[in-house]
């Protein structure tokens, strides 16, 4: 692709397809207490663009408006030409509070490219939630190829929201593999693997959760991509249920998925109803690593 328009039109496109396939998959219920309340303000705030050029790392910023909360979040790296498509991938995807809260995303050049790429960052805001707070949990400092982290929210508390970091790698090193709450909500997971040739030095990945006391109507989500094979790109759609609002954001690999193999999109769709994930071979293999899910955690 040569533009941004027709970039940014390819994937929204596959992603429309999608929907049917997520509409059909199953979700997890989670009975919601009588004490529950439904979320206000919700809100997408984008970040601005990054540079659209061919630097290596690139970091943006979504930020909610003051007074709001950071409920969730995603990224999407978008290739300007077909030189870059598939030689990119999320490191981070962070939320944070502060005293503006927002969320944080960085991607970089996996395998290295002279085509040009930019990044944005989303977040997903709300009025302030009864027990809101952020907590993580971080692998050991290691040279462990594929590392796994998890960060589990206090007892009675949910996951609205989840993230992935990867830590002291050197650029384009290692890629995030998985950012999603598990089933129930209580916990959520980050993965990340060396690229293809290894890497010698030590890194490790923490894992976000933004935790809430459970609003009503509380429901994780799952849609699985049609790619179940050795497909060098592979996108889910997952679809909130009728009502419902997206309120976090996530994405997954397989968890056997091999190295070189990473996030590229994590989209929470304008109308918060549908989140899109997409992963790419940034070295191409001819392992099969099964489909990918997108996740949306959805309220009233």
């Amino acid at each position: 692709m040569h533009s941004r328009n027709r970039n940014l039109a390819r994937w929204v496109s596959r992603a429309m397809g999608m929907v049917l396939v997520a509409g059909a998959l199953g979700a997890v219920q989670l009975t919601t207490a009588t004490s529950a309340s439904a979320v206000t303000g919700l809100e997408k705030v984008h970040s601005p663009a990054s540079a659209t050029d061919s630097q290596a790392s690139k970091t943006v910023t979504a930020r909610c408006p003051s007074g709001k909360q950071i409920v969730g979040g995603g990224g999407w790296v978008h290739a300007v030409d077909r030189y870059a498509e598939d030689n990119l991938a999320l490191t981070q995807l962070r939320p944070f509070d502060s005293y503006r809260d927002g969320y944080r995303v960085t991607a970089e050049e996996i395998i290295y490219t002279s085509g040009n790429w930019w990044v944005q960052a989303y977040a997903i805001c709300a009025d302030p939630m009864s027990g809101h707070q952020i907590v993580t949990g971080t692998t050991s400092y290691s040279s462990q190829e594929k590392q796994h982290a998890k960060a589990v929210c206090p007892s009675g508390k949910r996951a609205i929201g989840s993230g992935a970091r990867i830590n002291y790698a050197s650029t384009g090193e290692v890629a995030l593999q998985i950012a999603r709450a598990s089933g129930p909500g209580d916990i959520t997971r980050a993965q990340a693997r060396e690229e293809a040739n290894g890497y010698s030095g030590k890194w490790n990945v923490t894992a976000y959760a933004v935790c809430v006391n459970r609003p009503y109507g509380y429901e994780v989500v799952y849609g699985e991509s049609s790619e179940r094979d050795s497909e060098s790109t592979k996108t889910a759609t997952a679809s909130c249920p009728s009502g419902k609002r997206v309120h976090g954001a996530g994405a997954a690999t397989s968890g056997n998925a091999p190295a070189g193999v990473g996030l590229q999109v994590v989209y929470p769709y304008n109308d918060l109803r549908r989140v899109m994930a997409h992963a790419v071979e940034t070295s191409p293999t001819s392992a099969d690593w099964d489909f990918i899910v997108a996740q949306a955690i959805c309220a009233y």
